[in-house]
Order: C-alpha cells, then structure tokens, then sequence
C-alpha cells in the first residue's frame, strides 16, 4: 500500500476488510484522503454516507 502512516494503513486494511471493499474502492479512498478526513470532519456520518 502506499500510505505512510502506519496508523492510517492499518485504518485502511480494518475498514477496507469490514466493508468489503474491492481494490478499486480501497484505492478511492486512500486518493481522496478518507481516513483523515474523517479524523478531521465533526460530522462523521456525513463523510461516510459520502464515502458510500
């Protein structure tokens, strides 16, 4: 994977394995910076409906 923080990889690998997300969708998410945006985000049902 190509993400440097090691605690946003594992973020990644967790959800990635929860959600059944196929390579296409991981790739998506790491491009569009989820995981930091949603540490960053005080609505975090908003970013993940549009994460969805």
């Amino acid at each position: 994977m190509r993400v440097d923080n090691e605690k946003a990889r594992n973020w990644y690998m967790n959800e990635a394995a929860e959600q059944q997300w196929s390579t296409r969708q991981l790739e998506r998410q790491i491009t569009t910076f989820y995981y930091e945006r949603l540490l960053s985000s005080r609505d975090k049902k908003d970013v993940r409906h549009e994460a969805e």
